[in-house]
């Protein structure tokens, strides 16, 4: 048991020097945006905000927020693209897969620093989304 202990304590070090995302690196808020829940995203889904999916695209094609749109954020995310998308006004909801991935943290951010005013970092992404019941496409 006590090798078992050692070995998951290593593991856990190996990855934390890696760049390995945790639920615990990746923040639960961010500066000048609003934290959401599911439960508020499709508040915010019914509303009619608009819902950018920054995963790869093989991700966004395995299943999305109905409606969404792919951005991924190493390949397509970038200030000219949402701006074609959005204004600064619009409510925007960013999301990825789930409180393990840094990538909507990183948009969210990039987001806000480009002067949108309405940002919601939906943290919990698409298997928060799918947990609570919420359409898949």
């Amino acid at each position: 048991m006590k090798t078992i202990a050692v070995s998951i304590t290593l593991l856990i070090s190996l990855l934390a020097g890696t760049g390995i995302a945790t639920a615990a690196n990746v923040p639960t808020t961010i500066t000048g945006a609003t934290t959401v829940d599911a439960d508020a995203a499709y508040r915010l889904f019914r509303q009619g905000a608009l819902f950018v999916d920054v995963r790869k695209p093989k991700g966004y094609d395995m299943g999305r927020v109905p409606g969404a749109v792919s951005l991924p954020l190493h390949g397509g995310f970038d200030h000219e693209r949402l701006g074609a998308l959005a204004s600064t006004d619009d409510k925007l909801v960013i999301y990825c897969g789930g409180p393990r991935c840094p990538l909507s943290a990183r948009a969210v951010e990039k987001a806000v620093s480009w002067g949108y005013r309405s940002v919601y970092f939906f943290r919990d992404g698409l298997p928060g989304w799918q947990k609570a019941g919420y359409p898949v496409e």
